[in-house]
């Protein structure tokens, strides 16, 4: 089953004083993330065929003469052998954020590939991404091309045209994109939160619709938002349901147009909370190096982050909580380190995560509730 967009992200930050096993003279890759920009906060580990991908790279408690390097290879990509190495690079360096990019005058072929992360010649962690196929996708987007192409404006005053594009966009529960979601309940607000690219003022069109709901013809067209931007920037539209017609439940999208020509399409799914007190179970989980689930492990080193993939079958809305333990470790036996709920419906699956500087040696496991009943635990190790 091809991964969905999860309801709910949450990234987990424990506190220094549960990583007892910090060596405080030694260096440490404390976090390590791909991104769509060279600032890093545009996170993403799916990309598209024309795109740089870039990879973040936070070095802590580091002498000047650190080196770190990432090795880029790929992992199952069409039309192209399996572990191929494409590029590496290594910089020298203390305490700070590096940054190392792999670009293409070529459209990428689709597939996973990975960047391995190496601190001074050891593997730290592997981080892995995709490339997804595009029928679009072009090196130089002209105003010919559909959909993810970034529309041709207009000519200048100065005669010269200039092109514009929107390089991400994602559903949330409020303006700032700080709750991102894909699945919503009648009664919500719903946020679209996109990033434009310009050169110069554009004008933009948001379209709801309805592509099936409950007691609604298919492809309806909900409302339209025209407006126009000056500049780069993010910024977000949304839409207010009323009391007496809230949301129906089914599958909706919003369609970016940028000088009407369609930008980008984003899809979401109002929930059925007519009947409360879903019930449901967990039918899967396993561990993994990534939120995709495309590398499963049960051991990881003191530096790696945490996945806990989980596989739900419920009927109506049904909270799912994760509880992390450190199980039998060098620093403590069945400690309670931190959980984090979600909320889930319908047959699907979905992820939790913890990060730490520092993990101890040892045993741990995390305990899965549904509905507040326990359901499994899994357990892995740290080595």
């Amino acid at each position: 089953m091809k991964r969905k967009q999860l309801l709910f992200a949450f990234l987990a930050f424990v506190l220094a004083t549960m990583a007892c096993a910090v060596n405080f003279n030694s260096a440490s890759i404390d976090d390590a993330w791909t991104a769509r920009n060279e600032a890093g906060d545009q996170r993403t580990t799916t990309f598209e065929q024309n795109e740089t991908v870039y990879v973040k790279v936070e070095l802590g408690s580091a002498p000047d003469d650190t080196k770190v390097k990432t090795a880029f290879s790929t992992v199952d990509v069409e039309s192209d052998e399996d572990n191929k190495l494409i590029d590496d690079h290594e910089l020298t360096s203390g305490s700070g954020t590096l940054t190392f990019t792999l670009s293409n005058t070529k459209l990428w072929p689709a597939g996973t590939y990975k960047a391995e992360v190496f601190l001074n010649d050891k593997l730290d962690r592997t981080l892995n991404f995709d490339v997804k196929a595009s029928q679009t996708a072009q090196v130089t987007p002209t105003a010919a091309a559909p959909t993810q192409a970034a529309p041709t404006l207009p000519p200048t005053a100065e005669g010269s045209a200039t092109t514009a594009r929107i390089t991400q966009a994602f559903m949330a529960r409020d303006e700032n994109g700080n709750d991102p979601a894909t699945r919503f309940t009648p009664q919500e607000v719903v946020y679209t939160i996109f990033t434009l690219e310009t050169t110069q003022p554009v004008k933009m069109k948001a379209v709801w619709v309805a592509k099936d709901a409950q007691g609604t013809p298919l492809n309806t067209v909900l409302d339209e938002l025209p407006f126009e931007m000056q500049s780069s920037a993010q910024n977000w539209v949304s839409y207010t349901p009323t009391a007496s017609e809230p949301w129906k439940p089914g599958r909706y999208q919003v369609e970016l147009y940028i000088a009407d020509v369609l930008a980008q399409a984003v899809d979401f799914t109002i929930e059925d909370v007519s009947s409360t007190g879903g019930s449901g179970s967990i039918t899967s989980a396993f561990m993994s190096f990534d939120q995709d689930g495309i590398s499963p492990t049960t051991v990881y080193g003191p530096n790696d982050f945490f996945y806990c993939i989980v596989n739900f079958s419920t009927s109506g809305l049904v909270p799912l909580r994760a509880e992390w333990y450190a199980d039998d470790t060098q620093a403590a036996q069945n400690d309670f380190i931190d959980s984090y709920s979600v909320d889930v419906s319908g047959v699907g699956d979905t992820w939790f995560s913890l990060s730490s500087g520092t993990w101890s040696i040892g045993t741990y496991r995390v305990d899965l509730y549904v509905d507040d009943e326990f359901a499994t635990s899994v357990y892995f190790e740290v080595q």
